[in-house]
């Protein structure tokens, strides 16, 4: 899956990145709010978009990852 999304971002988008902006821990629950940013490869248009990604967390490495548009919903997760 994690290969089908990054071949998914070098086709569509010319810049790409997510940044962190806040994160939050709760048992082996990471909840952390990130900021995408980028241009799309052919369009040129530019987003500039809020989402939070919900980890679940097993022996130090992430057993899963779940994105979630509405930071509240995200929070609501671990219990915030």
């Amino acid at each position: 899956m994690l290969l089908c999304f990054m071949d998914y971002i070098v086709e569509v988008w010319a810049e790409f990145r997510l940044e962190p902006e806040e994160a939050f821990e709760r048992g082996n629950l990471v909840v952390i709010v990130v900021r995408a940013v980028g241009r799309g490869q052919g369009s040129g248009v530019e987003i500039d978009a809020a989402s939070s990604v919900v980890c679940e967390m097993y022996d130090g490495r992430i057993a899963s990852i779940r994105v979630e548009p509405d930071r509240e919903a995200a929070l609501r997760v671990i219990g915030r």
